[in-house]
């Protein structure tokens, strides 16, 4: 259980990377598309449009990785909770059930006293 939880948060940090990563080349489009290029573009020699197509046919690959990491988690989501729900239901009914029992017993003893000082009251009236 302890490697499946460490798997989903090694998942989770590798979505906060790709996020990070969507950013920058989102901000990276935002540039292209203003007319502003980086050192490196500037030394390929590409055209504007040929630069644009390239970033967002990479931030196109960049959610679909991010779909199949955010897939892999709720599986190992789905996959704990198959386990641990079970295990958590067996610990908690033990719990609830001695519960129930003091509460009955409790109610019991209860009862018993009532119909003990009613009878008393009953036994001085009569008496």
């Amino acid at each position: 259980m302890a490697d499946a939880l460490n798997q989903k948060l090694a998942y989770e940090a590798l979505k906060d990377k790709i996020q990070s990563k969507q950013r920058d080349l989102q901000l990276e489009l935002s540039r292209l598309l203003a007319g502003k290029t980086s050192l490196v573009n500037m030394f390929r020699r590409q055209s504007k449009e040929v630069l644009t197509n390239e970033v967002e046919h990479r931030i196109e690959e960049a959610a679909k990785e991010y779909e199949n990491v955010q897939f892999i988690c709720d599986i190992i989501s789905v996959i704990l909770g198959y386990f641990e729900i079970p295990l958590f239901k067996e610990e908690h009914a033990g719990l609830y059930q001695s519960t129930v029992s003091a509460a009955s017993c409790l109610e019991a003893f209860r009862e018993d006293q009532m119909f003990a000082y009613w009878q008393t009251l009953q036994r001085g009236v009569s008496g």
